[in-house]
């Protein structure tokens, strides 16, 4: 059967640090089928996380993908980490995603990621579901939960479901699309699906009897639109609400669109390197089709480059597909010049990036041995290439390095992974904040270069401060008949003019 045939959601899991993202991603694939067995993030255990930091931190450091199939439907789904540190991972995954799961503790509410993730997805107007988990816990508040939500995120919400019990009390929901449900809570929740469609609040308004089935099929129509969010409970751990959300994600998010017969139109959008395969760069097909032994175009870099293998990835572990359609994703290998964020074929289909990390932190990497310094080099610029915001900083002549990092546990990540990857004993200088600085008023600046003669040159700056945000502009005010243009463009800064006796105008940002 042609993949173009088979009904797809490509679905990212998002949530604050210890929501219970992987959690829920472990029993999705048990109660799939997927795995035979439930693995567990304490025990590091879980499919998704399989690097040696996270088993040995319980926290998810990468995103990883992996998929299943759900009456019908085959789901790519994308376990997101939930650290600040490692927001760069969930920049990248929210770019690719058709709807997304968000995951908030019954507990601790709407956290300070939780609301920043929102605001992402609200950005690139990506269909969402609300899934409040940790129901079963001692201090789980529903109704606490909800009030945070319609303060920090919105107050569109679907409610699709009323807890039954709450703490250790926490028995399961009742889904309120049944005839059965509570006729308060089901009435509250037809109000809702009324209330984001004139012709539903006039067939309410007028009592028109129309079936549960009828308003059933409208709530999924409007929340695959991006303006409502259905919300659901659960308590992962004990497996309680997971067959409801595998519902939910069928039901309430949109299937990708794109044309498998159209010119290929994707986006690089994570990079791995696998022991075996070598270089895999994981790309979100929008339009056309690509199989292997297929050679491509790399827009952005503007070179061709051929397919060996096309595999599909389930944390640690991948296999030969040969093929990828439009709205799919999968692992690409034998690009060997790609780099994350590169379109490959047509642009036109590629939605917009969110920006979300901006790493704050520098520091210097140090090797205990002379030998180990092109090694150190070669591994942090293949990190890099997986990461691009670590936008590593090699100084030869000084033969020093630095990183750009989000935080502590970062700098444990990149520590781990030069020890496990590439045997290579590396520490850390001491975090310093990265700065910027910027004029607060007008100044002029001035240097002269006479020696050796005949080549000199004297050069006056006028310095004022911009627009915040319009970074850096240069023009000359130099009259090409005072000095013709191919002496002004020497020397000087890309994008400016510099001239004997002239001026450079400098904005900031």
């Amino acid at each position: 059967m042609s993949n173009s045939s088979v009904n797809r959601r490509n679905v990212g899991i998002f949530a604050h640090v210890d929501a219970g993202k992987t959690t829920t991603t472990e029993h999705i694939l048990f109660e799939s089928g997927r795995i035979r067995s439930l693995g567990s993030v304490d025990s590091g255990t879980a499919v998704t996380d399989w690097l040696d930091i996270e088993k040995e931190r319980g926290i998810s450091v990468r995103a990883a993908t992996t998929s299943y199939e759900w009456g019908g439907v085959r789901v790519n789904l994308i376990d997101t980490p939930g650290h600040v540190d490692f927001l760069s991972e969930v920049e990248r995954s929210l770019r690719v995603m058709d709807g997304a799961v968000l995951i908030i503790s019954a507990v601790e509410g709407v956290q300070a990621q939780t609301e920043l993730i929102w605001n992402a997805l609200r950005r690139l107007n990506i269909p969402t579901v609300l899934y409040v988990n940790k129901m079963d816990r001692i201090g789980a508040d529903s109704n606490r939960v909800l009030d945070g939500i319609r303060q920090y995120l919105s107050r569109n919400l679907l409610l699709v479901q009323s807890p039954v019990g709450y703490e250790q009390a926490f028995s399961g929901v009742d889904d309120l699309w049944l005839s059965e449900a509570d006729q308060e809570a089901q009435q509250n929740l037809i109000e809702s699906v009324a209330d984001h469609d004139e012709r539903l609040l006039e067939h309410y308004f007028n009592g028109d009897s129309l079936p549960l089935a009828r308003w059933k099929s409208e709530a999924e129509r409007i929340s695959r639109s991006g303006t409502a969010y259905p919300v659901l409970f659960g308590a992962s751990s004990r497996g309680i609400g997971i067959h409801a959300l595998m519902n939910a994600i069928t039901d309430y998010l949109p299937a990708p669109g794109g044309d498998p017969e159209a010119p290929i139109s994707g986006i690089v959008f994570k990079i791995e390197r696998d022991k075996t395969m070598g270089r895999m760069a994981f790309v979100r097909l929008y339009e056309g089709a690509m199989q292997n032994r297929d050679v491509i175009r790399n827009h952005t870099r503007q070179t061709q480059e051929k397919i060996t293998q096309i595999r599909r990835v389930e944390g640690g572990r991948s296999e030969d597909v040969g093929l990828l359609e439009a709205g799919d994703i999968a692992a690409v290998c034998g690009l060997t010049e790609v780099r994350i964020g590169d379109i490959l074929g047509s642009p036109e289909a590629i939605p917009e990036e969110a920006r979300l990390a901006v790493p704050l932190l520098t520091v210097q990497a140090q090797w205990e041995n002379e030998q180990d310094y092109r090694g150190v080099v070669q591994a942090l610029q293949e990190l890099s290439d997986e990461d691009p915001l670590l936008d590593v900083q090699w100084l030869q002549d000084e033969r020093e390095l630095h990183v750009k990092i989000m935080g502590p546990i970062q700098l444990e990540m990149l520590t781990s992974l030069l020890s496990s990857r590439y045997g290579l004993s590396v520490t850390f200088s001491q975090p310093s904040v990265i700065y910027k600085e910027t004029p607060i008023q007008t100044a002029e600046g001035y240097i002269a270069y006479t020696m050796p003669k005949p080549c000199w040159a004297i050069l006056r700056f006028l310095i004022e401060p911009g627009e915040r945000g319009s970074g850096l502009k240069y023009s000359s005010v130099v009259r090409t008949e005072d000095l013709l243009p191919q002496y002004q463009n020497g020397s000087c800064p890309p994008g400016a003019r510099s001239t004997p006796a002239g001026a450079i105008w400098l904005g900031s940002d």
